[in-house]
């Protein structure tokens, strides 16, 4: 399945974005990876759901944390 594989990327490159900078807001890790602002929550949504991911504080002032 072409998407699935795509996603599983997209995912991969949101941990290692998230790894370099915790820091990042939702608007520059979208222009980063280069999806919409919705594409990216969707997968942020997935990873949390996977448990491989959680937001720590408020969005304006807090971090990521990869679990």
């Amino acid at each position: 399945m072409v998407n699935g594989t795509v996603n599983k990327d997209r995912l991969s490159m949101i941990l290692a974005e998230i790894f370099k900078n915790n820091r990042l807001s939702i608007e520059d890790l979208a222009k980063i990876i280069g999806v919409s602002r919705r594409t990216l929550i969707r997968d942020l949504d997935k990873l949390k759901e996977q448990r491989r991911l959680l937001r720590v504080g408020s969005d304006k002032a807090g971090n990521w944390e990869i679990l």
